[in-house]
């Protein structure tokens, strides 16, 4: 008898994401599926933890698809009251999207609360997925046309998740970050990325409110040097759907010459304790 697989279901946009939605339909037709999300949307929070003011939990019902958790915290949260609070047993893998927004670039990756999800479980030893859609902010049409767009990738993205739940990733990959085209085809292509530098080049507003006191806005345009071969470069460029493996030892190679050099300089025990040779 095959054992249905265990996925824990999350994202950074809460329960009325309809990327969130599609994946969840599509899951249940593989596997058992709990779901854990923030209460409201938290983009762009990064993997940060509510260390500072009580969480609440909320239990609820989402007719159609079943029960769902809702947190008053981040997706951080939102894992870790999964894991600690919610599930009877540990996910086979945990799925974090379908962002509305791709989540290219490590720029990007390091303030997305999307793949933050995903970093979590990851580092409680899970291994997971982020799934993030190209969607441009000024982009409007019936929400029926809306949903049918994360239709198409929830399908491609519910066998991912089958896939990784049932194989595991490569040795050294902590998790995968996947990004879709708005725009699915028969003809659309998956291309294995490698993370591009910086999505966008910034710049900063500066205006007055009605009170004549100054404020900021920040803002940024996607930059014109695409590499190939990289996560951008194939969602912009090549319009293909994008995976990238992700792996979180984020050390350098250590130059033990460079080091050396630098301690010498230093000089610490002169510095610190030449008193205490006097």
């Amino acid at each position: 008898m095959n054992v249905p697989l265990k996925v824990l279901l999350t994202n950074d946009d809460g329960l009325y994401s309809h990327g969130l939605r599609s994946l969840w339909r599509e899951l249940k037709e593989v596997s058992e599926v709990s779901v854990v999300v923030p209460e409201q949307p938290r983009s762009a929070t990064g993997k940060s933890l509510t260390l500072h003011k009580p969480l609440r939990l909320n239990r609820t019902h989402v007719a159609g698809l079943g029960t769902a958790y809702i947190i008053s915290g981040s997706p951080g949260d939102a894992i870790q009251m999964a894991f600690h609070k919610v599930l009877s047993w540990t996910p086979d893998v945990v799925a974090s999207g379908i962002n509305p927004g791709d989540n290219t670039t490590i720029d990007t990756l390091l303030t997305s609360g999307t793949v933050a999800a995903a970093i979590e479980a990851s580092l409680l030893g899970v291994p997971s997925v982020a799934f993030s859609m190209k969607i441009p902010h000024d982009y409007f049409v019936r929400e029926s046309e809306y949903v049918q767009l994360f239709d198409k990738a929830a399908k491609i993205a519910a066998g991912i998740v089958k896939w990784v739940g049932n194989k595991g990733l490569p040795d050294e990959v902590d998790l995968l970050n996947v990004n879709f085209p708005m725009v699915i085809t028969k003809d659309t292509e998956i291309h294995v990325t490698r993370l591009a530098r910086m999505k966008f080049e910034n710049y900063v507003i500066e205006r007055r409110d009605p009170q004549g006191k100054l404020y900021y806005w920040l803002g940024g345009t996607v930059t014109a040097n695409i590499e190939r071969g990289t996560d951008l470069y194939s969602l912009e460029v090549e319009r293909a759907i994008s995976i990238t493996p992700i792996k979180l030892d984020m050390t350098a190679p250590i130059d033990k010459e460079y080091f050396n050099q630098m301690f010498s300089s230093l000089n610490i025990k002169g510095m610190i304790f030449e008193d205490e040779n006097e």
